[in-house]
């Protein structure tokens, strides 16, 4: 169960309809799992996404949606944004 809601993301990623919707939750899934094992919150995952946490796990499915094909040209980082909203609670 998914922490933000399917609209929420989709209004993000500005998707109308539900061709992609089974898609677009795994994006989400996989974003909201990458948050908590980069907060290094495998003991207590996050049951509520505080404000800057959610708005990284927007800015990651973007990013896994805007770039969901493999054969890209351009070289694929990590977000910089998602991750200086992400470090205020990661635990070292």
């Amino acid at each position: 169960m998914s922490i933000l809601s399917l609209d929420l993301v989709k209004k993000h990623i500005k998707v109308d309809g539900n061709d992609e919707d089974t898609e677009i939750q795994l994006y989400l899934d996989a974003a909201e799992q990458y948050v908590n094992d980069f907060c290094d919150t495998k003991d207590e995952p996050f049951s509520v996404f505080p404000y800057p946490v959610q708005a990284a796990v927007l800015l990651i499915v973007g990013d896994l949606y805007e770039n969901r094909e493999m054969h890209v040209i351009k070289e694929l980082y990590q977000n910089p944004a998602a991750e200086n909203l992400l470090l205020p609670y990661r635990k070292f």
